[in-house]
């Protein structure tokens, strides 16, 4: 992943390993579901697989029919060198659903200034750091992540020896905000709004045999805020150069007039 984290803050789900598109991609194979019938022995892979299949198929819808971006909320404030994000409902670029569900803090200095993520050409020691000059531009940005919870004992050793006959129940979903010093791929990448809406309703005089689905995208970020960071505080938050947003009809309503009738 071309992008760099300086520092990340976790929901109470914490990041495990990024998802991919799966069947959401182009090019790959239809999605399967268990076919139960009598007398079947079912095991762990049988309901596993239609979890797989029901968590695609919306992944799937989502990212195809709805895209990706904010749906509402998830507004960003500043407190010194805090970014202050409101609760609010993404959806992921790899159409995953993102839940902010109370106010989240990140500390956007990492340490207590902003000259300490550059070490100032000074410790020939920092070189771990990611190295963000001070006055420069950073990404607040979210994406989705899980974590396997509730751990239970099953046969034999259990959870109180080394864990290895302890299993997770539940997996949670949630969030991870970061602080990037890339634009991710989709964003870089991404045409003129006016060029994407004009190409989205038009039925177009080209060649439809080269038609196609929108690719996977590379990076599983959503830029919620640009920041810059200076003199050990945030200087600026300007929100709108790169805040995507989904079209969404949820307060928006129309009523019959019974005297026209």
């Amino acid at each position: 992943m071309s992008t760099t984290t300086i520092r990340t803050v976790a929901s109470t789900s914490t990041s495990s390993d990024c998802h991919e598109c799966g069947s959401a991609g182009a090019g790959t194979t239809a999605l399967e579901r268990t076919n139960f019938f009598p007398r079947q022995l079912v095991g762990a892979d049988d309901l596993t697989q239609d979890q797989i299949y029901f968590r695609e198929k919306l992944r799937r819808h989502n990212r195809l029919l709805h895209g990706w971006g904010i749906v509402c909320g998830a507004g960003v404030t500043k407190d010194a060198c805090t970014a202050i994000v409101a609760p609010g409902y993404i959806l992921g670029p790899y159409g995953d659903e993102i839940l902010i569900e109370e106010e989240t803090r990140l500390d956007v200095c990492a340490q207590s200034s902003a000259s300490s993520l550059d070490c100032g050409g000074l410790d020939p020691w920092c070189g771990d750091p990611p190295r963000v000059k001070d006055g420069a531009t950073v990404y607040l940005a979210v994406r989705y992540v899980e974590r396997p919870t509730r751990p239970v004992r099953v046969p034999g050793c259990g959870c109180g020896c080394d864990e290895s006959e302890c299993e997770y129940s539940r997996i949670r979903d949630g969030f991870e905000l970061a602080v990037l010093t890339e634009l991710p791929a989709g964003y870089r990448d991404q045409h003129p709004q006016a060029a994407t809406w004009k190409a989205s309703w038009s039925c177009g005089t080209g060649d439809l045999s080269r038609a196609s689905c929108p690719a996977c995208p590379a990076d599983p970020w959503v830029i919620l805020c640009d920041l810059v960071v200076a003199g050990g505080v945030i200087a600026d938050a300007k929100c709108e150069p790169h805040r995507r947003y989904v079209v969404s009809f949820a307060q928006h309503a129309f009523a019959c007039d019974a005297k026209k009738r």
